[in-house]
């Protein structure tokens, strides 16, 4: 079995990139509403612009959903990280706190 090496500080890190990540893809998201709202309903009320606008409205409100939901993926998955980091220094903390009590009561100190 291959010896297990955790660095919480890297997943720490790791968890921060992927938190600045999901705020740029909200601000991109945001800024992706805001310029298609800017364009108003250029395709018309004819037959033709009637069907584009129906088609269209909801690939522009599928596209933002999958936007929401992939941004609040990755945060999940930075929260995870940092909490994978914690739970890995609690471990490591508990177990040398248990060796010491071991040792104190072994040699007396």
């Amino acid at each position: 079995m291959r010896p297990l090496d955790v660095d919480p500080g890297s997943l720490r890190s790791a968890a921060a990139v992927l938190a600045e990540a999901v705020d740029a893809l909200d601000q991109l998201a945001v800024d992706f509403e805001t310029r298609l709202a800017g364009l108003g309903e250029p395709w018309g009320t004819d037959e033709i612009g009637s069907l584009i606008g129906r088609c269209y409205l909801p690939a522009v409100d599928a596209a933002v959903a999958c936007l929401d939901a992939n941004a609040a993926e990755l945060d999940r998955y930075g929260e995870n990280l940092a909490r994978m980091a914690d739970s890995y220094d609690q471990t490591d903390d508990s177990g040398r706190l248990g060796f010491d009590a071991l040792q104190q009561r072994l040699t007396g100190y």
